[in-house]
């Protein structure tokens, strides 16, 4: 057996010692995602930039899986570092480690990656890892010699990771290792994960993005970017709004950024080790300053000297949450109410200075924008309710639309949004016939026209109870009838007459109304109102 199988199978073996024994490592609690960074030392050892990278994607992934428990492994070593939640105690002490490591890579050997990811498997199963945890494995370079022999089935590691839920995802850097390419390939491919190539500063943002995009975080919004020379200032300012509980500010940069600094709206500069700037990382490639409740307002990003191409980016957290209020199926031939409202924890809130719109997607990818208000116009029933509402025309057809709901502040210019999917399809209504209007004699009960419930033109019985007539006159004494012309199915009837018996000589308003259940929400059709008269005719 060769020793490299050995070690990984002794260090199985101790796992369960190794986990009790050491002092600060956290636990991945209640089946929640676990993340691991499996980094292939000889791919670090093949340059420094390789290094740099290593390092800026460790610094990246740990500020941004906050609160999200993670761990280290090399891949030439049967030592883990971690797990520990990000931002803990425990995980800086584990990120200098893996940091460490990484930075002293020089000469190391090509080691078996498929016994160092099976064994990324059973450390993942012992800390009890959620469904959706993820391996990283950081590889690439060149490779010298002969590709190592896998001391461990490859097929039955990914079908291993399969029945849990999790997949690995791979880092290429730089290097050309044909066993490096295929082993990536394969284990990410097997398990639903993704390569992401990292060579360029770039590529960290991309990088980025499918993290924040996984953990529907959201996403990096751009505050600039520049090719610096090292006499250069790079200067940007972004809007930071109101309710902003977190601001993270990310560079990427491609060489030595010189110094950064940043500024309040008060043109006070911010260090580290003030109240709001409590979180700083800082790498070779990426740098990322977190602000806890920043004040709202303009700040100013300044960049001076440095050497290359940099970027800086913006992801904001808000306290406050978007509500719809809507049914999840909507009558696609009618108009229908949208309203919704902005909550801070459980309470609905007023944002005077916000604006909430509306954009409805449909499948072709079609957009039509609708702005809701809470000042008692446009279908916004009581003004400063914090209930914003519109009025949204029929959508025309149907089938499945997307709801993009955003709160926007025009001076900051910054909004918040989420979605909600709403399937549109045909709804009962009421066609109403009525062919005796006028010259109606008091006392006379007569039949005056027709009623008929369809859904996309055809009849569709209702129980007779969800049906009603509402009607209205000086005396109050005039009586409407709602008639089944067939009873189907134990008091089901689609079409009525109206029968109407008029109490005075007068003139009568009625409207008649379809209270009931449908596509499993509540549902409430009304015709236009209709003037009956009982006067004689001139």
């Amino acid at each position: 057996m060769p020793k490299l199988r050995i070690a990984f199978v002794l260090a199985a073996i101790v796992l369960l010692t190794w986990s009790v024994s050491q002092s600060g490592l956290l636990r991945a609690e209640g089946n929640e995602p676990l993340y691991i960074v499996l980094v292939d030392r000889h791919a670090t050892s093949m340059s420094e930039e390789n290094r740099n990278l290593a390092v800026s994607f460790v610094g990246l992934l740990s500020a941004l899986r906050e609160d999200q428990s993670i761990g280290f492994l090399t891949a030439d070593s049967e030592g883990a570092v971690g797990p520990a939640v990000s931002g803990s105690a425990e995980h800086k002490s584990a990120y200098k480690e893996i940091v460490s490591r990484i930075e002293d890579s020089a000469s190391v050997r090509t080691a078996d990656l498929s016994a160092s990811l099976s064994y990324a498997h059973e450390l993942m199963k012992f800390e009890g890892a959620g469904e959706g945890s993820t391996v990283y494995v950081m590889s690439g370079g060149d490779l010298e010699g002969e590709s190592p022999a896998e001391a461990y089935p490859l097929g039955e590691t990914i079908n291993a990771f399969n029945r849990e839920g999790w997949q690995v995802v791979s880092i290429a850097l730089p290097g050309s290792s044909t066993y490096a390419k295929d082993f990536t390939r394969t284990v990410s491919g097997g398990t639903g994960g993704d390569v992401f190539p990292l060579s360029t500063p770039e590529e960290l943002k991309v990088i980025a993005d499918n993290i924040l995009s996984v953990d529907a975080k959201g996403s990096l919004f751009e505050i600039g970017q520049d090719e610096l020379a090292p006499n250069d200032v790079f200067t940007a300012s972004l809007e930071i709004a109101p309710s902003t509980t977190e601001s993270s500010l990310v560079f990427f940069k491609q060489g030595a950024a010189g110094s950064l600094s940043l500024q309040n709206p008060s043109g006070v500069e911010a260090s580290e080790g003030d109240r709001a700037l409590v979180g700083v990382v800082e790498t070779a490639h990426v740098v990322i300053w977190t602000l806890i409740d920043p004040v709202p307002g303009e700040w100013t990003v300044d960049v001076r000297g440095g050497d290359g191409f940099i970027s800086a980016w913006h992801y904001p957290k808000n306290k406050l949450d978007l509500n719809l209020v809507s049914y999840d199926t909507i009558p696609f031939d009618q108009s229908t109410e949208f309203v919704a409202y902005v909550s801070d924890g459980h309470e609905r809130v007023h944002v005077p200075d916000g604006e909430m719109r509306a954009t409805i997607i449909d499948s072709e990818g079609k957009t039509f924008t609708y702005e809701l208000n809470d000042n008692g116009e446009l279908g916004d029933a009581v003004p400063g309710d914090a209930y914003y509402s519109t009025t949204v025309p029929p959508l025309g057809s149907e089938g499945e639309y997307t709801i993009d709901l955003e709160l926007h502040w025009p001076q900051h210019e910054h909004n918040i949004s989420t979605q909600k999917s709403v399937m549109a399809q045909a709804f009962p209504v009421l066609d109403v016939n009525l062919g005796h209007t006028e010259a109606l004699v008091p006392g006379d009960r007569v039949v005056i026209g027709s009623a008929e419930v369809k859904v996309n033109g055809q009849p569709y019985p209702i129980p007779t109870s969800v049906l009603s007539a509402d009607i209205s006159s000086e005396s109050g004494e005039s009586v409407i009838e709602l008639i089944p012309q067939e009873l189907l199915n134990t008091g089901h009837a689609w079409a009525f007459d109206i029968v109407f018996t008029p109490g005075d000589k007068e003139f009568h308003t009625v409207l008649f109304q379809l209270n009931m259940q449908y596509a499993a929400r509540d549902y409430n059709f009304a015709t236009d109102s209709a003037v009956l008269s009982s006067f004689a005719a001139r």
